[in-house]
């Protein structure tokens, strides 16, 4: 039986020149999931700073990667197709993702 891993990351978000962002509330925050060699999802936990609405996520890079190519690739249930696969290099690339940062999640998968 494989052992499932999974890994966490974060993005907090502000306008990078205000003072006491947290306690007036002027910023986003963003956690990322990654399960198991096969999925990547996001959720906007909090949106308080308005710059997240002009701000995109268009790549996402995973390494170490040491499963097969992905034969199928989606982004919220829509095919993606271009991807990347560079088993010597344990690398795979999702490069002309489209994701807001201001939408309330988002899930990308591969098999």
């Amino acid at each position: 039986n494989e052992l499932i891993q999974k890994h966490i990351g974060d993005l907090y978000l502000d306008d990078g020149e205000s003072l006491n962002v947290q306690q007036t509330k002027r910023y986003s925050y963003l956690q990322f999931n990654a399960t198991g060699q096969s999925s990547l999802t996001g959720t906007l936990v909090y949106n308080g700073w308005s710059g997240t609405a002009a701000l995109t996520l268009m790549r996402v890079e995973v390494l170490g990667y040491t499963k097969p190519c992905p034969q199928s690739v989606t982004l919220n249930g829509l095919p993606v197709s271009s991807v990347i696969c560079n088993p010597n290099l344990q690398q795979l690339i999702f490069p002309t993702l489209s994701i807001p940062l201001n939408s309330p999640s988002f899930q990308l998968l591969w098999s």
